[in-house]
């Protein structure tokens, strides 16, 4: 039946329909990729980009002039150690772009049969020689830069064995790089940034810079110092006497040594040494200087200093230098005393070395006190020599130098017997009773003053006496400077002489 025929026909039909429509889609889509082929052939495909400049679906006169373009003005920063910037311009350099290979190239080179998968696929083309530069151009830019020939550059220096800035000791003495460039370095790192087309360099990560050869870690320069490291360790502590010390380090004695390094044999040089003991002479010897008193007033006078001083320490120049000399060469740290010819008592922190138990006279109150460990046991008037150059009582620093009682005194003024004598100078001066006398203290020095010596009441004197030994010191100061020079005649004769036989001075 007719009916029955169309049904048995209309499943061919289908599938011919169906094979229509599948080979006109297939067309199309071959006939848009072909399409697409056909339209991007000659240009870059998209998503593509020349040395970082995006050139997608540019032809190639296109790219190249965009390229061109990106690089005009173009400049490079040089990026110094110190970081500091220069720039070099490149219309001085005879900058310019030369593409290999060229950009018509890069374009032949496409693979357009890939062009519908360019949106999910990146492609950077690399050219080599993008830029290209004149040499001695380039080289001359180089040579201006205030990082190769300005006045600030540092050759490297190796670690090495030096002397320190504080005191000259031996010290290792770590490595300086500088900050010298290599030139034929530098000019590489500079070529080669220009070509790929860079704006920048840093010439510290370029590795332009010399460097030091021999650093602070290197062991045979270690095995070398060491030694001499062993010996700046030693410490030497002087005593100075009175409960002072001092302390020799090497920020001190480090110039004093010289050493060897191929016989490793340390010297000292003896000239130092003795300059360093002289040093230590002015501040500690105190024999013949001036120093300062807390007087009985609570005030601070100045004492000492005069030629008649016989009491203070009195330093050794030479065989303290040798000690200090002798002691160094053995480098190891140890404890050494100053050599003193005499000795004064216990220092304090205002510099006078009198103790606590010593004699003190005003000329200018015409008074005297007795300290016995820092409390008065004796306060008096006395007279002291009449307020002539050829009389007056010399003003220092002196000690008691002998005892004497029951003394018949001869000089010019002719003859004078004493109960108690404490003899205090050298030239016969001492502090004694009078008897001869009524009447202490005031102005009687200024008119009827002694021939220099310290005349004391009886039992005053009487009481010093019976509580004084030798070597107590004795202070005599004069805050008015009413006789600013002495010219007392200094004895001549022996100590027995003078404090056995007579005394010279009233």
């Amino acid at each position: 039946m007719p009916g029955e025929n169309r049904k048995r026909l209309r499943p061919d039909k289908m599938k011919r329909l169906g094979r229509i429509v599948l080979i006109v889609i297939g067309a199309s889509v071959l006939g848009a990729y072909i399409a697409g082929m056909i339209v991007m052939f000659g240009r870059f495909q998209g998503n593509t980009s020349v040395n970082g400049v995006d050139v997608s679906h540019m032809t190639a006169e296109e790219a190249e002039e965009v390229y061109r373009h990106t690089y005009d003005g173009w400049k490079l920063t040089v990026r110094t150690l110190e970081g500091n910037e220069e720039v070099i311009d490149g219309e001085a350099i005879g900058y310019a772009l030369s593409m290999n290979p060229s950009f018509s190239k890069m374009v032949l080179h496409q693979n357009y049969l890939k062009w519908p998968l360019t949106p999910y696929v990146k492609t950077d083309l690399r050219t080599i020689g993008s830029a290209v530069f004149d040499e001695e151009k380039l080289r001359s830019a180089l040579a201006g830069l205030e990082c190769v020939s300005g006045d600030e550059i540092r050759d490297p220096a190796d670690a090495h064995i030096g002397r320190s800035e504080n005191g000259g000791y031996y010290e290792l003495v770590e490595a300086d790089d500088g900050n010298r460039l290599n030139e034929e370095r530098l000019y590489e790192a500079v070529a080669e940034t220009i070509h790929a087309g860079g704006r920048e360099i840093d010439l510290e990560e370029a590795g332009c810079y010399e460097k030091a050869s021999v650093y602070a870690d290197d062991e045979t320069l270690n095995a070398l110092y060491e030694p001499v490291r062993l010996f700046q360790e030693a410490v030497i502590s002087i005593d100075m006497e009175g409960g002072v010390t001092e302390e020799l380090t090497k920020e001190i004695y480090g110039d004093w040594l010289e050493y060897d390094f191929d016989t490793g044999v340390m010297s000292v040089s003896s000239d130092k040494a003795y300059a360093y003991a002289s040093s230590l002479y002015d501040r500690y010897s105190t024999y013949g200087h001036k120093r300062k008193l807390k007087a009985h007033a609570g005030d601070i006078v100045e004492v000492g200093g005069s030629e008649y001083d016989n009491f203070g320490y009195d330093m050794d120049l030479e065989k303290t230098a040798s000690t200090i000399r002798d002691a160094l060469l053995k480098g190891t740290s140890q404890k050494v005393s100053c050599t003193w010819n005499q000795f004064g008592l216990e220092r304090n922190e205002i510099g006078s070395d009198f103790g606590n138990t010593y004699v003190e006279i005003s000329l200018d109150e015409q008074r005297m006190w007795y300290y016995v460990d820092g409390e008065i046991i004796v306060s008096t008037g006395i007279v002291s020599g009449l307020a002539t150059e050829s009389r007056a009582t010399p003003t220092g620093c002196f000690q008691v130098l002998d005892k004497l009682t029951d003394h018949r005194m001869q000089g010019s003024y002719g003859a004078a017997f004493a109960n108690y004598v404490i003899a205090i100078m050298h030239n016969g001066i001492c502090i004694h009773d009078s008897s001869w006398r009524d009447e202490y203290g005031g102005d009687i020095w200024l008119y009827d003053g002694s021939h220099g010596c310290i005349n004391t009441p009886y039992n005053a004197v009487k009481t010093i006496y019976e509580n004084i030994w030798d070597g107590v010191p004795v202070v005599i100061y004069d805050r008015a400077n009413t006789v600013p020079v002495v010219k007392n005649e200094l004895y001549t004769g022996t100590d027995e002489d003078l404090f056995h036989e007579t005394s010279e001075e009233e």
